[in-house]
Formats: structure tokens, sequence, C-alpha cells
């Protein structure tokens, strides 16, 4: 008997210890992504300015003698590029989730939070991104489970939503348990988008009851301007 119970008790810390061990691994993750993300925008918008046509204005003197030209680039610096990062919070119970666009980690920067969307302020391409934190009570018998949320663009063109971005995750065998006996699954999807002025981006789940909104670093949306059209 003592030995069982030593046995188990090796089990529950071993466990433990794996969750934390996922949890710093996915602090990490998020970190690397981040930092390629920014290294990729900072690359993007170099290239874009060294290849983009330039107008040179030249100024003329008194003498007639043309002075310095000017190089002015067709693209936004980033100080002039707009933002937004918000984080989930509960809501209706409604498959279109709801966002906190203040506080927190929470901001936004020209691109406006309005009725569960992000709403782009000029036309340009915008690297827009969603994680979404999945969780449920741990079950041995639970059966295979599909996760799954799109990111959407309505607009005054098209009647109906547009799917833009899908993360689909399906999960047979869910052993990832955290201390409060659920299972945990992360899901994010990004990708650099043409957008129009206007568009107001939304995120749907395909079931409310699984995301986890117990902390604003575990499920949220935003966007970023990567470049303007002139």
């Amino acid at each position: 008997m003592e030995e069982e119970a030593l046995r188990m008790s090796c089990d529950a810390q071993a466990l433990q210890l794996m969750c934390k061990l996922r949890r710093i691994l996915q602090v990490v993750s998020a970190c690397l992504v981040a930092f390629v993300l920014l290294l990729a925008v900072q690359c993007f918008l170099i290239f874009r300015m060294q290849n983009s046509p330039q107008e040179l204005n030249g100024v003329q003197s008194a003498a007639g003698v043309q002075g310095p030209s000017v190089i002015v680039p067709r693209v936004g610096t980033l100080s002039s590029l707009s933002t937004a990062h918000v984080t989930a919070v509960m809501n209706d119970q409604s498959n279109t989730l709801s966002w906190e666009p203040e506080k927190g980690l929470a901001f936004t920067k020209g691109i406006r939070y309005q009725n569960k969307a992000l709403v782009i302020p000029s036309k340009g391409e915008y690297y827009v991104y969603a994680q979404i934190l999945f969780h449920q009570m741990y079950d041995s018998k639970s059966k295979s489970k599909t996760l799954s949320f799109n990111i959407c663009k309505e607009t005054d063109k098209y009647p109906a939503k547009i799917k833009l971005l899908t993360g689909v995750k399906t999960v047979s065998e869910m052993k990832t348990v955290s201390e409060t006996g659920h299972w945990i699954e992360t899901a994010y999807i990004g990708a650099v988008l043409s957008l129009d002025k206007d568009d107001k981006l939304t995120v749907d789940v395909g079931d409310y009851n699984l995301v986890d909104f117990s902390n604003e670093y575990k499920t949220f949306f935003g966007a970023f301007q990567v470049s303007i059209d002139p």
C-alpha cells in the first residue's frame, strides 16, 4: 500500500512538473514568435522603402544652380502605422468573441474597436493574428474534439461575413492536463492581408464554452499595419 501511494504521489508530481514546463515553453515560444514577427516587419519595411518609386524634389537656387534633392518614400514610417492588440472577455456566449481594447496588455492606435470588431482605418497591408486557448475538464472517456476558429471580415461590399483565416485542431488524446484538472490546447493563426478602409475584423469560434477567458495572455486578437498604399 505504501509503495502504491508513493508511486501515485510521484506520478502527480511528474504531471505537475510537465505542466509547468509546458507553460514555460509556451511563454518562450510566444517571445520568439513576437521577435521573429518584429524582425520580419522591419525587413519588409526596409525592402519596400528601397524598392518603392521615389520622387526627387530639386530646390532651385537664386543663381540657377539646383540644390540637393530630397528622397520621399511612399510608405509610412513605423510611428504612422496603425496597430491594435485586444484581449478576450466573456460576453453573451456568442460565437463571435468580445474583446477588451484598453486595459492591461490591450491597446489600440489608429485601428478602432467597435461592436466586437477591429475597424481598419485605411487601405493597406496588415498582419492579422489571433490566439485561442481551449480547455475543458479532463475526461479519460471523452472522444476526440475538433477545435476551430476563424478570423472574418465584414464589409459593405458583401452581405455576409468573409472568412480570411481558419485555425483547426483535432485533439484525439488530451494528455495535457493543468493543475485544475483541465486539458488545454492552444491554436494560433496569422498572415499578412490586404485590407480596405472600414473593413471590420472579427473572431468566430466553433464552441464558445471551450474558450479560456481566465487570463489576457491566453486568448487575444490583433492587427498591425505593415504598409500604406500610396
